[in-house]
């Protein structure tokens, strides 16, 4: 496990409607993503680095805590081992925090998230 930190930032997405992310350093993702071997084809995402912490307000139950920790600057784990599916290349996230912004927000909660370093899309 490998300890790093992003800062967490509040937004209005037009798809979407509100959202949180903890934003990190992109090379981060740069990295690892190098590790894969080029014949995978796998694509650098869109979006800048960074782990969800809500991806769609209608998920939100309670509005009372949004945006009270923007800028926050929150530490997490994550394992070095690549995950993949038929789209998606991921490396698992550990992060209390993220669990305690979520349920302060009335939303479930999970043991582990993720961050996504690239796609075949």
């Amino acid at each position: 496990m490998y300890l790093a930190q992003g800062i967490l930032k509040y937004l209005d997405d037009e798809k979407v409607g509100k959202k949180a992310i903890i934003l990190i350093e992109q090379d981060l993702v740069k990295y690892y993503l190098k590790l894969i071997p080029k014949w995978f084809k796998v694509k650098e995402q869109k979006f800048d680095a960074h782990i969800t912490v809500v991806r769609h307000e209608k998920h939100v139950k309670n509005f009372e805590e949004w945006g009270e920790y923007e800028n926050e600057i929150i530490e997490f784990t994550y394992s070095n081992i690549i995950n993949w599916d038929d789209k998606y290349y991921w490396m698992t996230v550990y992060c209390d925090r993220i669990s305690e912004i979520r349920a302060g927000l009335d939303m479930t909660t999970y043991p582990d998230y993720h961050l996504t370093i690239g796609n075949t899309k």
